[in-house]
């Protein structure tokens, strides 16, 4: 690679950090679908960016749309799958959806990674009630208790 494809190669990264920040700054505001956008156009820069995968699907997970939350959230865990935080995300729109064992098996992932995320025991819990494993959810609900206790 020559200095100037090295350039340009820097430019790209950094002008797809950017509208990921953008959006982020909108998600923050409650622009869910303006950040969505940005977002977008971070993929169309990097289709193999998992940030934008992840920060999108959260976007959509916000406004109602648990299947794009679900989609662009397993496009995001097969470029990395180590992000407990999109596991957590695909597991809420799973729940949303009423996908109890997908999202008992999703927030299974998320506290093999991070056994201290509290929402991951708080929300597989509530997957468990639903289910039906009342022995389940009193665990996990109790454990979220323990690690986060307000």
């Amino acid at each position: 690679m020559n200095y100037c494809d090295a350039i340009r190669e820097r430019l790209h990264i950094f002008k797809t950090d950017e509208y990921i920040r953008r959006g982020d700054a909108k998600d923050a505001q409650g622009r869910h679908d303006d950040a969505s956008a940005d977002y977008t156009r971070a993929l169309e820069l990097d289709p193999k960016n998992a940030e934008a995968y992840a920060s999108r699907a959260s976007s959509k997970y916000a406004t109602g749309d648990f299947d794009g939350a679900i989609a662009d959230s397993t496009s995001a865990l097969g470029l990395d799958a180590k992000s407990a935080w999109t596991y957590r995300t695909r597991g809420n729109a799973k729940l949303a959806e009423r996908d109890y064992n997908g999202a008992i098996a999703d927030y299974t992932s998320a506290l093999g990674i991070n056994p201290q995320d509290s929402s991951a025991y708080y929300n597989r819990g509530l997957a468990k009630k639903a289910k039906g494993d009342s022995a389940g959810a009193a665990a996990d609900l109790k454990r979220a208790g323990e690690l986060k206790p307000n």
